[in-house]
C-alpha cells in the first residue's frame, strides 16, 4: 500500500506574493468585482494583521460589495490612529451613510476634509 501524500508544509510568506495578491485585489476592485476583492484582502488580512493600507483597501471593497457594517469591523482594527486619516474618515463616512447613520456620517466627512485640507 503506497502512502497518501503529505502536503507540503507551508513555507513563510513572501512579500512579492503578498504584493502579487494585492495588485489582484485592486485590479477587481477597480474593475467592478468588490466582493472578490473583499475576499482576497480579508485573506492578506489575515495572513497580514498589522497592515492598515490593506484594512483600508478591504474596508472599501466591503463598502463597494454592499457590507458596510463589515466595512465599519475592519475600520476598528484602523482606528483611533489611522496611518491615512482622510481616507480612512472617508471610508468611515461612506460606510455611515450606508448605513443610516446621517449625523455620524457628516462628522466623519467633516474628518476627511479636515485631514485632506492639513495634509496637503
Amino acid at each position: 500500500m503506497t502512502p497518501l501524500p503529505v502536503a507540503p508544509e507551508h513555507s513563510a510568506f513572501t512579500g512579492e506574493e503578498s504584493d502579487t495578491l494585492r495588485l489582484l485585489g485592486m485590479l477587481l476592485l477597480q474593475n467592478g468585482s468588490p466582493a472578490r476583492a473583499a475576499m482576497i484582502f480579508d485573506a492578506l488580512s489575515a495572513l497580514i494583521d498589522d497592515d492598515q493600507q490593506l484594512k483600508l483597501s478591504f474596508a472599501c471593497a466591503l463598502i463597494r460589495s454592499g457590507d458596510p457594517s463589515g466595512a465599519l469591523s475592519v475600520l476598528e482594527n484602523v482606528f483611533p490612529e489611522p496611518a491615512d486619516p482622510a481616507v480612512a474618515w472617508l471610508l468611515r463616512g461612506q460606510a455611515l451613510s450606508k448605513i443610516g447613520k446621517p449625523l455620524e456620517a457628516a462628522r466623519a466627512m467633516r474628518m476627511f476634509i479636515r485631514h485632506r485640507l492639513t495634509d496637503g
